[in-house]
């Protein structure tokens, strides 16, 4: 009969509990191929699509991120909260990218984007993601918000 020592017990412990922890990290991301770019979600997180440039080449690919705020904010608020996610706010191309293709995962009320309003920089763009309008309001005014990443794929 073999002996087995309690520090190979917790060696083994330790390799199981690695083991365990390395699978789960591996299981929170799907593995999506889009046009030739391998692209891993968050668990939580959707692929938006492919934005494009006026030329119609790839810019990059669009992934709305899991987190959500509790509240509504300011613009400059919103900025700072996606930035403390790890994401941006989306510009406008972007958010009607994700009315198009993500829009039963984000609340149906104005959203901030990241566009400013260039006749008047107090103002900035919104989106509505249960009507799909997009208009300029003050950046002092609360709504909701949603981060975006960007894979250049």
């Amino acid at each position: 009969m073999t002996t087995v020592t309690l520090n190979e017990i917790k060696t083994e412990q330790t390799r199981l509990a690695q083991l365990i922890a390395a699978f789960e990290k591996a299981t929170q991301q799907r593995l999506l191929m889009v046009a030739g770019a391998e692209i891993a979600l968050d668990d939580g997180e959707h692929y938006a699509g492919a934005v494009l440039n006026e030329d119609g080449t790839l810019k990059h690919h669009l992934v709305l991120m899991a987190p959500k705020p509790d509240d509504t904010m300011t613009w400059q608020a919103a900025r700072s909260w996606a930035a403390s996610v790890g994401g941006d706010l989306p510009n406008r191309q972007e958010s009607a990218l994700l009315y198009a293709n993500c829009k039963p995962h984000i609340e149906g009320v104005w959203h901030w984007t990241s566009d400013v309003y260039e006749p008047n920089e107090s103002y900035a763009w919104v989106q509505h993601f249960g009507y799909g309008y997009q208009l300029y309001v003050r950046k002092d005014y609360d709504y909701a918000a949603r981060a975006v990443r960007r894979v250049i794929g």
